[in-house]
């Protein structure tokens, strides 16, 4: 084709048409490659995006509600034998394995409280098909059957590690919940005294529970101190106890005024350091934290309190009263005062709330504060007769020796 040209053109008019040849062949392959270029880019890979799991997305939930609390002291104690770490006062009662308490051998690891007075404890059911939390009363030197606690439900798996506080009502329990963090979390609940029942229990949050495993919460009221437990940084066989100032009523830090990442911290316990914002309350509670240290183990430790009989005569301790039967009333009636305080607490932040409510409001309140009042004067009249009959009763023996 070139010689042809060439031939019947001349040789400039030939080269001249070759080169306009190459020069289309060459815009040709440029813009074959503009294209490929463009087609590369087009379709450049986007960037994947995780998505979030369920116990993510809920620790972003509960962190602007984490609890604010003082943590003043944390140890490192075996996963399975923790329990002996906590040092808890005589008031809150004391832990023991489910082989210490009923004298068998349990097919899982199974943790008993025993409240202040030894007369009930609480305790997760060895059962290995299925576990759930029961309580036993003391019969003689042994236990009563152990009872399932009511109202506790069958959505938690493995519950175990409960604590029942003083007042006979409030009980922690860890277990593990499809809605929960991730592993055991820590929940709390309450016992409706007129039906036995226990009210659903509530996930106690942040910074109590984790993504980790949190087993434990307990307190003791006399020294103002509490402790939980939870496997969060550690090795597989360890925990870590940490000990911590409870408050009367939970109060949360206010997320507007500080950073995000500031309250990850607080909420995830990265370091005890940060919730150290009040030095003398830290000073005071270490002190009272090393006294109870050294309190564990003294043979003076007894539930101390006062019980008036008549004007010569005053009993301090369960044994002074000289009826059976009165050492379990006692026992049941220092409970029920517990309860009526508590009640009347409650009570208090009802009347506070409907103060500051809007009508509609009001109207929802005061059938709840119509209930509580009632439930605090029937406890009233309960202790007032109770504690009357026992007066009797010992004023008789008393006067028969």
């Amino acid at each position: 084709f070139v010689h042809y040209f060439i031939a019947k053109k001349g040789m400039k008019a030939g080269k001249r048409i070759v080169l306009a040849l190459l020069l289309i062949a060459l815009a040709g392959n440029v813009a074959a490659q503009s294209r490929k270029k463009k087609t590369t880019k087009k379709q450049k890979a986007k960037p994947v995006v995780v998505e979030k799991t369920p116990q993510e997305r809920l620790f972003e939930e509960m962190l602007p509600a984490t609890a604010q609390i003082l943590i003043i002291d944390s140890v490192v104690a075996d996963k399975h034998d923790f329990l002996k770490a906590i040092p808890l006062s005589s008031d809150a009662g004391r832990f023991a394995t489910f082989e210490e308490c009923f004298g068998q051998k349990a097919e899982t690891n199974s943790h008993v409280h025993v409240n202040s007075f030894g007369n009930r404890c609480y305790f997760a059911s060895p059962d290995t098909m299925r576990k759930e939390l029961c309580s036993a009363f003391r019969v003689g030197k042994g236990w009563s059957q152990p009872q399932p606690l009511d109202g506790i439900g069958d959505t938690f798996e493995e519950p175990d590690y409960p604590f029942m506080m003083s007042d006979g009502i409030t009980l922690y329990f860890g277990a593990k919940n499809a809605d929960g963090l991730g592993g055991y979390d820590i929940f709390n609940t309450l016992l409706d005294t007129e039906s036995n029942r226990f009210y659903k229990p509530q996930n106690i949050g942040l910074p109590f529970n984790s993504t980790a495993n949190d087993y434990l919460y307990a307190v003791s009221e006399t020294d103002t101190l509490g402790w939980f437990v939870t496997d969060r940084n550690q090795p597989e066989d360890k925990v870590c106890i940490y000990t911590f100032v409870p408050t009367p009523s939970r109060r949360n830090y206010d997320a507007s005024e500080m950073a995000a990442e500031q309250l990850e911290r607080l909420a995830v316990v990265a370091s005890i350091a940060d919730t150290w914002t009040d030095e003398r309350e830290r000073t005071r509670a270490m002190q009272r934290l090393e006294r109870l240290r050294k309190s564990i183990g003294s043979k003076e430790r007894q539930t101390a309190f006062t019980f008036i009989v008549n004007d010569e005569t005053v009993y301090r301790k369960i044994e002074d009263f000289k009826s059976p039967t009165n050492r379990q009333e006692i026992v049941e009636l220092f409970q029920k005062k517990e309860r009526l305080e508590n009640e009347e607490k409650r009570l208090e932040e009802l009347r506070l709330k409907y103060h500051y409510a809007n009508a509609s409001q009001r109207r929802q309140l005061h059938g709840e504060i119509t209930d509580m009042e009632r439930r605090c004067r029937n406890l009233e009249r309960e202790i007032h007769e109770q504690e009357k009959a026992i007066r009797n009763t010992e004023n008789i023996l008393l006067n028969k020796s």
